[in-house]
């Protein structure tokens, strides 16, 4: 899938760009999960929180390339995210999957979560893999998303999770997309 040039540019953050972007990001995971994004945390979600997340789990993967964080940059400032968990099982080594699809709130409506889904479908191409797997909340935007850029439902699980303000549980949908052949 091609970027569109009116787009925030998208690239792959190192190590050095969590710590020189760690606000930012706090900031957008904390708006994003208070206002009730199904992407693992419950409320209240403090900026002590999200930093926690990007410092002790993100970064190390990251460090360890097990993961990749692409970001999608607005006036210098990222503005949304997307990981690819690349490590995957040693019968998987086809697989990637997608974790933390993330557009802070004032960005939304944009493009910029596509945008950051083609970059990651473009690196998994370049890394060889064939299929892409994730998992999002049934009924969702991002599940509406993810079937427009040719992801494939493979089942509902119910009451998978808790809802971000903890009231109740919702479902998970399990999406795939096969990529061009590498064999």
């Amino acid at each position: 899938m091609p970027l569109h040039a009116s787009h925030p540019a998208v690239k792959i953050l190192s190590p050095e760009d969590i710590h020189r972007y760690m606000d930012p990001l706090s900031d957008m995971l904390v708006k994003s999960v208070n206002l009730g994004a199904a992407i693992r945390f419950v409320m209240p979600f403090s900026k002590m929180d999200a930093r926690a997340y990007w410092w002790n789990e993100v970064l190390p993967l990251v460090q360890s390339k097990q993961h990749t964080l692409f970001a999608a940059f607005e006036n210098q400032f990222p503005v949304g995210s997307v990981q690819l968990i690349e490590q995957m099982p040693m019968n998987q080594p086809h697989r990637c999957e997608v974790s933390k699809l993330i557009v802070h709130p004032d960005h939304r409506r944009k493009g910029i979560a596509a945008n950051l889904m083609g970059a990651l479908e473009a690196h998994a191409n370049s890394l060889k893999k064939s299929l892409i797997t994730l998992d999002t909340k049934t009924g969702d935007n991002a599940e509406r998303l993810y079937k427009s850029l040719g992801f494939n439902a493979a089942g509902v699980i119910p009451n998978f999770a808790l809802d971000a303000d903890g009231k109740g549980y919702h479902g998970t949908t399990y999406m795939y997309k096969e990529l061009r052949s590498h064999a």
